[in-house]
């Protein structure tokens, strides 16, 4: 069988088959010849450039225009803008976008109107220019929007979508539209009752001259008055605010502290019937101070007990806290005439 091969294929190994061979990087543009016979393109230019990382908040025409405004501030002698932008764009884009522009076929972009054209047919599809075209045909003022803020939400949709080919006429008649049945009287007001009879220009400038106004006049949601108009309260204010903070920091403890005694608190046992269990055995039928237990521990007599536990002396029979003991004191003796009183 290796007689009947070629005698160059014979002496190659199958491992030869999988060896690399030499790597041509190759690229979607096809550069254009420039007259400069040297030139260098700085690592510091290229920080200045914008990125592009195509996330769906990212907006490609924003995109284009910050990059064509940092192009026109580098200069490179015999270098033509366009010629320019063709060697700058690639390392604008990051991420995704940069695997989108690797992938684009060898030498199909001659120019830099047709880089910007597969750009902007990448990432603004239909759906996006259907969704701007919708957003501007279909204005509408919300419910409670100043008429700057409406105005101004307005610019911005077309500033999204400059390419959207509607004549000027046709966008005041939609925003005219779009206005509330207040803002739009107003307006209406503003020149006589004669907006109809206005001109395109003048009818934009109009939109724009109240929107000024009302931006003149209308404080942002976030902005605070000035120093100079809260310098006077500010010294009592911090006063008060202190105290007040102080006062609910004190509070704030003897709760906690409160809480904490009641929650360590643990009651004593209790019978049923109301009087404790006895401390000596334990035993729920009778008080600690008729155990019988209490006899081993004769130091301590029937007072102290009922001192410390706090039992009322009485001698109610029928009460929770009635003593037996009690029957055989002495004193009781003596208010009936049986024994002498204690010296």
């Amino acid at each position: 069988m290796a007689d009947d091969l070629p005698i160059a294929e014979a002496v190659h190994c199958l491992k030869d088959h999988y060896e690399q061979g030499a790597y041509n990087s190759s690229s979607a543009v096809r550069y254009p010849q420039v007259r400069a016979p040297h030139y260098e393109i700085k690592a510091s230019t290229l920080q200045l450039l914008p990125s592009f990382y195509c996330l769906s908040k990212e907006d490609p025409y924003w995109h284009l225009d910050d990059f064509t405004e940092v192009c026109r501030t580098i200069k490179i002698q015999n270098f033509d803008d366009d010629v320019l932008q063709l060697h700058l764009f690639s390392f604008a884009l990051k991420d995704k976008a940069k695997d989108w522009f690797n992938s684009l076929p060898a030498d199909t972009i001659t120019t830099w109107a047709e880089l910007q054209q597969k750009f902007l047919n990448k990432y603004f599809p239909m759906v996006r220019i259907t969704q701007y075209r919708d957003a501007i045909t279909r204005f509408a003022q919300e419910p409670g929007e100043p008429f700057h803020e409406a105005w101004e939400g307005f610019r911005d949709v077309l500033r999204k979508y400059p390419y959207h080919d509607m004549p000027k006429w046709q966008l005041v008649n939609f925003f005219h539209k779009g206005l509330n049945e207040a803002q739009r009287y107003m307006v209406d007001a503003s020149c006589g009752g004669n907006f109809m009879l206005k001109s395109v220009e003048e009818a934009w400038q109009l939109f724009k001259n109240i929107s000024d106004n009302f931006t003149q006049h209308v404080l942002p949601p976030v902005a605070r008055p000035p120093t100079i108009l809260r310098r006077a309260k500010s010294v009592n204010e911090a006063g008060i605010n202190q105290g007040l903070v102080s006062q609910i920091e004190a509070l704030t403890k003897m709760m906690d502290q409160l809480m904490t005694s009641q929650s360590n608190f643990t009651p004593p046992a209790t019978h049923a019937q109301g009087f404790e269990v006895c401390s000596f055995c334990s035993s729920p039928t009778y008080h600690v101070s008729i155990c019988p237990s209490a006899s081993q521990y004769s130091g301590i007599s029937h007072e102290q007990v009922n001192a410390a536990y706090g039992t009322p002396r009485g001698n109610n029979m029928y009460l929770n806290t009635y003593d037996p003991a009690w029957r055989n004191h002495p004193w009781r003796n003596q208010a009936i005439g049986t024994s002498a009183p204690p010296p």
